[in-house]
């Protein structure tokens, strides 16, 4: 009987000794980053992340991701063997960046430059406000396009209220051959 025991013991030691490797496997929140890659080689745990993860992290698809790589607004992710890219975090954070910039009406062109002023040791702070005073310069220009075709549209609305006659104003503007505004 002590010998079945033994033979028992022994069994679930070394059983025990195939599993307690995979447990790092199943919970690797509870284990420091360090002891999971051991080999580097084997890119274990690591920060890099694939293409598509990258995009939903920046709130973009991997189209947009694609482009900007094309463009040199990214640069060029590394590949695993397998042809994946593996995007760092700082990916993601210029993705938000470009994404940002856009929304407040900047060029891909002049986004370039602003990554470029960014990523420089010394940033010229007056070459980016000219940029930016540029970009408000253009906003402004457009505010007043805007304003000038909306009080030629009121115009013409107002017209279309006031005359009673079977010609519509508003199609009567549009096609004749004088400027409507």
């Amino acid at each position: 009987m002590i010998g079945r025991q033994t033979s028992a013991a022994a069994s679930i030691a070394a059983v025990t000794a195939r599993v307690a490797p995979t447990i790092p496997v199943i919970l690797p929140h509870l284990v420091p980053p360090g002891l999971l890659d051991s080999v580097p080689t084997c890119r274990v745990h690591t920060d890099c992340m694939w293409i598509s993860e990258a995009a939903e992290q920046a709130g973009v698809n991997v189209q947009t991701v694609r482009y900007y790589e094309r463009r040199g607004l990214l640069p060029k992710a590394p590949r695993r063997a397998s042809g994946y890219r593996e995007f760092q975090p700082d990916a993601v954070r210029t993705v938000r960046f470009i994404k940002r910039a856009q929304e407040l009406g900047f060029s891909l062109d002049e986004v370039d430059e602003l990554l470029r002023l960014q990523r420089s040791p010394r940033r010229d702070r007056t070459r980016i406000r000219k940029i930016s005073e540029r970009r408000i310069a253009q906003i402004d220009q457009k505010i007043a396009e805007l304003t000038r075709m909306r009080k030629a549209l009121s115009a013409l609305v107002h017209a279309c209220h006031e005359n009673s006659t079977l010609e519509c104003p508003i199609i009567e503007a549009l096609s004749g051959p004088e400027s409507v505004s």
